[in-house]
């Protein structure tokens, strides 16, 4: 998403951190519990606002497609969706929250905040656009890697009704529905403290959930299916490049060697990318300036578990039911085995799929033999 959409549950974390004695980032959660109780109170059903005559043509027009989207997310993929996005909010913001990612500056490791209820995630959330610039300021002053993205939806696992925000309520339909699937998957299966098993786990029931969406609808996949298949190739690239970084990254040199070598494969990687955008227009915008750690590390958390999920779609025979069975004896499992579950699955799907080969990835002309 943008590669960040979501926030963690702001007002459950701060009623579990009030009885803790020292907790540290008490502003943060009075501010996200601030931010999270607004936009409950600023909630209107959907009804309503279809109702109201001072509604927007386009805003009605908008909301009038979630529901048949919501039947879908029910009946045919078996999602948790109650009374969720039933409400309408109006947002005077184009974002809903603003996510902050760290890095250190010779690693692809994220910083982890960790919460009550909800474990340690990669990312924090601030409803507040200067609360986020001050915490990456805070990071990038430290040496950090820092990214700030903006945030349409989020999800609040259940903890609340969520509803539907002016921030997103305006896209195509195929986008709607992914980010819906999206969201509502994580009140289907979430595990706390597992930002990488929850983001991934996510991202492929919203993709595939909006594949067979447009399926039944009778709408042509191709666009949606070239646009996924475009979302993968733009994983496989930069997941060959953060083997680059982490490779550089683990040499034994000096600081400032090790910094001009990065900065020399940031600058390689950029190349490499519009290369391969030139052939492949599927792949995506081009890259900010700003692209470091962060960033990578970020959309390392959504993307790279995705094909494990995709082999354990393929191994329970495109059966959502079991598909969620299975991905929740994976999820029970202990951290280490749970990564190494996601590990073995993943190289299955990469065996079917046959990826472009390394050097192709990372723009390199292969050795020839002779």
């Amino acid at each position: 998403m943008s590669i960040a959409r979501r926030a963690l549950p702001a007002l459950a974390a701060f009623i579990a951190c009030v009885p803790v004695t020292g907790c540290a980032t008490l502003s943060w959660y009075g501010e996200a519990a601030i931010g999270q109780m607004r936009i409950l109170a600023a909630r209107r059903p959907v009804d309503e606002v279809l109702a109201d005559p001072a509604t927007a043509p386009e805003t009605a027009a908008n909301l009038a497609r979630v529901d048949a989207i919501l039947d879908f997310a029910a009946r045919d993929l078996g999602l948790p969706v109650g009374d969720r996005y039933r409400t309408y909010v109006e947002l005077d913001r184009d974002a809903v929250v603003w996510n902050v990612f760290a890095a250190p500056e010779f690693s692809l490791t994220p910083h982890r905040w960790c919460y009550p209820v909800v474990g340690c995630a990669v990312y924090r959330g601030f409803f507040d656009p200067d609360g986020a610039r001050w915490e990456a300021a805070s990071f990038a002053a430290r040496g950090f890697d820092v990214h700030v993205g903006r945030v349409a939806a989020y999800s609040t696992l259940g903890w609340f009704d969520d509803p539907l925000l002016s921030t997103f309520v305006g896209y195509p339909d195929e986008r709607l529905a992914e980010l819906l699937f999206h969201e509502l998957a994580h009140g289907k299966l979430f595990v706390p403290g597992d930002s990488a098993f929850n983001e991934a786990f996510a991202t492929f029931v919203g993709r595939e959930g909006t594949s067979a969406w447009l399926l039944a609808t009778g709408r042509d996949p191709q666009p949606y299916l070239a646009a996924k298949q475009g979302a993968l190739r733009r994983a496989d690239f930069f997941r060959a490049w953060r083997g680059r970084l982490t490779a550089l990254y683990a040499e034994a040199l000096p600081d400032d060697q090790r910094r001009l070598l990065k900065g020399a494969l940031f600058d390689a990687m950029r190349s490499c990318y519009a290369q391969r955008r030139r052939l492949s227009p599927a792949l995506g915008g081009a890259l900010p300036a700003s692209f470091n750690n962060a960033r990578l590390a970020a959309m390392g958390t959504y993307e790279d578990g995705t094909p494990a999920f995709a082999a354990l779609f393929a191994r329970t025979g495109r059966n959502w039911e079991a598909f969620y069975r299975a991905a929740r004896e994976i999820a029970d499992r202990e951290a280490d085995a749970r990564a190494d579950a996601l590990r073995d699955l993943t190289l299955e799907h990469t065996t079917a799929r046959q990826p472009d080969p390394p050097d192709a990835l990372l723009c390199r002309r292969p050795a020839v033999a002779g």
